[in-house]
């Protein structure tokens, strides 16, 4: 329901209220005069229209027992049919009625607060059935009995005294009228609590109905003589209390039954307007079109958005697959129709892609997708569809393929740079070891052309350190990696030829490998290939002599995180003692000492049972 009509039916339902309490008005007015003429008339005709109304409310509650969705009121209903009799017997054995005589004012006081808490006990467990279901024969027998022996107990005398003439109410009828109003001030609050099962005009017109009663009981507990002031106020708080009941469930539930009987329905409804109107902003939001065609009903609906993406500013009054053909470009109509058929032949989801010619010439993108309805039979009932411009999209896509182009045409050029730079490095790599071995042998003929055995043996040393950084360049250039080496292969490589060029002296000298695979980049592979040819140089030469044959054993690993550990360890005569080895004048070890600081390392050095050099240095990134 739109506003403007909501708006219009509280505008028009706003005389019927002033009319319906006005006449309230009237007949309160007209009570209170004939309670002036007459009491007992004043009395019957306050319980009597209670009693109607309780009569209204179990007749509107039975007849749609069937179709509730709350059954709060149907219980309501039912103790009211059935504790009514407590109410009828409270009215025809009321003081100076007589049709019951030998009876006091005690009795129909008793019939009362029997009744009274019936009444509100009934509204206290009403809440649970706003979502559970009553047994209507247990329920109704259960009243029945409970009613029975009620009225079997007040006549019999075992029902307490409520009432002694002269003497007025007694604590038993005040209490219970305290009690009565506890119970219904808790049934108020559970109304409350499940208020979003109630309509806000029945759940609040409900609660002044009780609040009423709730004032009748409280001017019930002041009067001494049942025809007294006190007694008078509390009849007219209970005619209000059974006005505001009929208001609230008679006539709501004849006018509006959805608004009381219904209230689930009403609800569903409410919430599929409002999930009616967030799809239709959404779609409006999302310039998507909706379409619906009904075969069977033949009625079709297209969404203002549909016709505004074809260019029309307001919407057509007719539209078909042939209009729709007219807009799409003759070179997409051959791949929408087949599309199109293959969907209609199998009935299945279909969605397609075309550019259209809109009314204003301008050629756009869309997207299409229908879907097709069945009957409960498996016949065709009808089709319902999208349709959204994607004009933006495809922009989007055609700028992201030519930057996804022009980016691999650009990668495909760098990589070619690539690849002549590597031919270049390996070349160079090449180049510079094949000058390193020239520069090997030219080093290695001058030794051999010494006849001093010191500088042959110099000489040898220099072929040795030109060897190793050669070999470096050699596995370079043998490498996938140019700027990265297996430095444990290149360790055995380096260390097999140094036992070959001693001969020899190193024939009698076990090599022991203890090495994992590990990398290093150039620069780090150089100085540290230099100081594994120093140190097992140096263990060759220095570290058996007058022995036959000793161990030498080369440790390469890494240690926490790119750390790396390079150890060098012979079983030898050690070094002399009290020698500091970074004093030394030995070139080599002065070597050593230079080259571990280009790698910021430590060196270590044990030789208690011969000598062991430890090298621990952090990995570099290549």
């Amino acid at each position: 329901m739109s506003e403007k009509p909501q708006c219009a039916e509280d505008h028009l339902k706003q005389p019927e209220q002033l009319l319906s309490f006005a006449t309230f008005a009237l007949a309160g007015c007209g009570l209170y005069a004939s309670s002036l003429y007459s009491y007992l008339l004043f009395h019957t005709l306050v319980e009597i229209f209670c009693v109607f109304v309780m009569l209204a409310v179990f007749l509107l509650s039975w007849n749609s027992r069937r179709l509730l969705d709350n059954h709060y009121f149907l219980f309501i209903a039912l103790s009211f049919i059935t504790s009514g009799a407590l109410e009828v017997l409270h009215t025809f054995t009321y003081k100076g009625i007589g049709i019951f005589p030998g009876y006091d004012a005690n009795l129909p006081t008793q019939f009362w607060i029997a009744f009274r808490y019936v009444f509100s006990l009934s509204f206290l467990a009403a809440p649970i059935f706003i979502t559970r279901k009553v047994n209507v024969a247990a329920t109704l027998t259960a009243f029945t009995v409970v009613t029975a022996l009620l009225i079997a107990a007040i006549f019999a005398g075992y029902f307490p005294d409520c009432f002694i003439e002269g003497r007025g109410l007694t604590p038993f009828k005040v209490f219970s009228e305290y009690l009565i109003i506890a119970f219904l001030l808790v049934s108020i609050a559970l109304l409350r609590l499940n208020r979003k099962a109630f309509h806000p005009r029945v759940l609040n017109t409900l609660i002044l109905a009780i609040v009423s009663a709730m004032a009748a009981d409280a001017a019930f507990t002041k009067y001494i003589s049942v025809y007294g002031p006190a007694n008078l106020l509390g009849h007219l708080f209970l005619f209000l209390s059974a006005f505001l009941t009929y208001r609230a469930i008679v006539v709501t539930g004849i006018r509006e039954p959805a608004t009381l009987l219904f209230r689930n329905l009403e609800l569903s409804q409410q919430a599929l307007k409002n999930s009616e109107e967030r799809l239709h902003f959404a779609l409006e939001t999302s310039h998507i079109g909706a379409w619906d065609v009904d075969l069977l009903e033949h009625t079709a609906f297209r969404s203002a958005e549909h016709d505004r993406i074809f260019g029309y500013a307001e919407p057509q009054p007719k539209w078909n697959y042939e209009i729709f053909l007219d807009h799409v470009v003759p070179e997409d109509r051959p791949e929408v129709q087949r599309k199109f058929s293959l969907g209609t032949d199998r009935q299945a989801d279909w969605s397609f892609e075309c550019r259209i010619r809109r009314t204003d010439g301008e050629l756009r993108w869309i997207w299409a997708a229908g879907r097709y309805r069945s009957t409960e039979s498996g016949g065709l009932r009808g089709m319902t569809g999208l349709i959204q411009d994607i004009t933006e999209r495809k922009r989007a896509e055609e700028a992201l393929q030519k930057a996804h182009n022009e980016l691999a045409k650009q990668i495909e050029q760098r990589t070619g740079e690539l690849r002549e730079k590597e031919v270049l490095l390996k070349e160079i790599h090449h180049r510079v070891k094949n000058n390193l071995q020239v520069i090997s042998s030219l080093v290695s003929l001058q030794a051999d052309g010494s006849t001093d055995e010191t500088v042959r043996d110099g000489l040898q040393d220099v072929m040795y350190r030109v060897r190793s950084m050669a070999l470096v360049h050699e596995k370079l250039y043998q490498s996938a990696d140019l700027a990265r080496i297996d430095f444990a292969e290149y360790s055995e490589s380096l260390l097999n030829y140094l036992w070959q060029a001693h001969g020899a002296a190193a024939a009698t000298v076990r090599l022991t490998l203890e090495t994992e695979p590990l990398s290093l980049p150039v620069d780090s592979a150089v100085p540290c290939g230099l100081i594994l040819n120093e140190l097992a140089g140096n263990a060759l030469k220095h570290a058996f002599r007058g022995r036959n044959q000793g161990e030498v054993t080369v440790s390469l690993g890494s240690i926490g995180e790119r750390t790396v550990r390079l150890g060098v360890r012979d079983d030898g005569v050690g070094l002399p003692p009290g020698l500091d080895w970074r004093e030394t004048g030995s070139l080599g070890l002065r070597l050593v000492q230079m080259l571990a600081g280009q790698l910021s390392a430590t060196v270590q050095v044990n030789s208690l049972e011969g000598t062991e050099f430890e090298i621990i240095f952090k990995q570099r990134s290549s």
